[in-house]
């Protein structure tokens, strides 16, 4: 229960999820300062195993202080990745107890119906407490929904390879007109089949 503003609020959230190579994680770690009522920094926890799989389970992740030498520092490169979205209330309430966490999550996963999630998280009294009663949430994963936008239709892969035909026989001279109306046929025919397709024969 949040009581005080000396507390943090540690929540841990992990994602799996199958691909072609095999089975791929994600996991982070997002830190809410009581004082400051707001959740303002997060660490992504990179100690994945050889098997896959992370050094300890998602459980315990919430009870590691951002500063232990266990989990690297935020990485910069991760800040277009995971935005945390602040809002105009308190994010924190001491008064009326709750905490609120929203944030945006920028990367390709895959379309399947594989999807597993943990969450996990723990009201702590201190930015270096690690009491692991403190946690709370299953040990077990959850299974979670995927569902399809407009742009996850598209071929990225074949339309960038595409753009790049164009480009690169643009550099032809007086060749690159002729050199350049297949792929920019391609890709017309392309851009306006898909949302054919959609309809004609949509994904189940």
């Amino acid at each position: 229960m949040i009581k005080s503003t000396s507390q943090e609020i540690r929540v841990a959230i992990q994602w799996q999820w199958k691909t072609r190579l095999g089975i791929s994680n994600e996991r982070v770690a997002f830190y809410g300062d009581a004082s400051k009522q707001r959740f303002e920094e997060y660490r992504v926890d990179r100690h994945i195993e050889v098997n896959g799989s992370y050094q300890f389970s998602n459980w315990f992740l919430p009870v590691i202080p951002k500063d232990s030498s266990s989990m690297p520092p935020q990485n910069p490169e991760d800040s277009d990745k995971y935005i945390i979205k602040v809002s105009e209330d308190p994010e924190i309430s001491v008064e009326n107890r709750t905490a609120r966490l929203s944030f945006v999550v920028n990367r390709d996963e895959p379309y399947s119906e594989d999807n597993r999630i943990w969450i996990n998280w723990g009201i702590f009294d201190s930015a270096f407490d690690t009491d692991q009663d403190k946690v709370q949430g299953s040990k077990e994963a959850q299974d979670y929904d995927i569902f399809l936008t407009y742009s996850d239709y598209f071929d990225r892969v074949f339309v960038n390879g595409l753009y790049w035909t164009i480009g690169l026989t643009g550099l032809t001279g007086w060749f690159a007109l002729p050199l350049q109306t297949v792929p920019m046929l391609a890709l017309l025919i392309y851009v306006y089949w898909v949302p054919i397709s959609i309809v004609i024969a949509p994904p189940s």
